[in-house]
């Protein structure tokens, strides 16, 4: 059941965000793994990102936005060129942004608004599993 609603939520795009959430042992990593296949099948797979306090690069909150970013660009080309056009006039901005606000406008909102103000495109979909980790 709650596969169809999240199949249903992909196809449907009612919201930017889809959250799932649930005590420990529920299924959330294997309908996200699940919904990974498909999205990654379907071509519609922005970035994936599984997060595990067993290890250190998987749970640390600094590589998750830049990790997400990278994905993406490989999966989207025309937000992956903005993105290295945005490194390649401040190489240090990758090193110097730190996580959550800045990091997300850098990454994220610059070069996306800037891509939605010249073009239209079908941005992909990240799926982000076991956040709270």
């Amino acid at each position: 059941m709650v596969l169809l609603t999240i199949q249903d939520w992909v196809v449907a795009k009612s919201s930017h965000i889809f959250w799932l959430n649930g005590v420990a042992g529920t299924g959330k990593s294997t309908l996200a793994e699940s919904i990974f296949r498909e999205l990654q099948q379907s071509m519609r797979l922005g970035a994936f990102f599984t997060c595990r306090r067993d290890e250190t690069s998987l749970s640390t909150p600094l590589n998750v936005l830049p990790t997400i970013a990278y994905q993406l660009g490989i999966a989207n080309t025309s937000y992956g060129k903005m993105l290295l056009q945005l490194l390649g006039a401040d190489p240090s901005i990758e090193m110097s942004l730190g996580y959550g606000e800045t990091q997300c406008s850098k990454l994220f909102i610059e070069p996306i608004s800037h891509l939605l103000t010249n073009t239209t495109h079908e941005f992909k979909i990240i799926v982000v599993d076991a956040l709270d980790e």
